[in-house]
């Protein structure tokens, strides 16, 4: 699964979720776009490191219109579970701020960003 860009030579992928070729499953949840033009995709997916999988909330962030992009926040959730019963959203406000929020087996997390994704601020509900 991956971002890709259909222009006239074809596809080309431009974000790979699975380059180790550890993930089991993924899903692009949302987008969003800053005052700026950046563009904030948030995903959920599911990573398998031997015996245990891994339930994993992230968002990744591109500068340039989508050419690149840059894994900028990682919620790491429970091992086990269901991937169908996390739930997670993303919204930025006027001030850019972004709110990242994800519902994992039962925890509440909210990750909030007033630069832009550089640093992340953590609450757990």
């Amino acid at each position: 699964m991956g971002i890709r860009d259909t222009s006239y030579y074809g596809w080309q992928n431009k974000y790979s979720i699975n380059p180790e070729g550890i993930i089991n499953s993924a899903s692009f949840m949302g987008i969003v776009l800053d005052s700026t033009g950046s563009i904030y995709v948030l995903g959920a997916k599911v990573e398998n490191t031997g015996s245990i999988s891994r339930h994993n909330t992230f968002v990744i962030k591109s500068i340039d219109k989508g050419l690149r992009w840059k894994e900028i926040l990682t919620i790491t959730g429970t091992a086990g579970g269901v991937f169908s019963n996390v739930q997670c959203g993303m919204n930025i406000n006027s001030n850019d701020a972004i709110f990242v929020s994800t519902a994992m087996y039962g925890s509440f997390q909210m990750r909030s960003s007033s630069d832009y994704g550089q640093s992340w601020g953590t609450k757990d509900l």
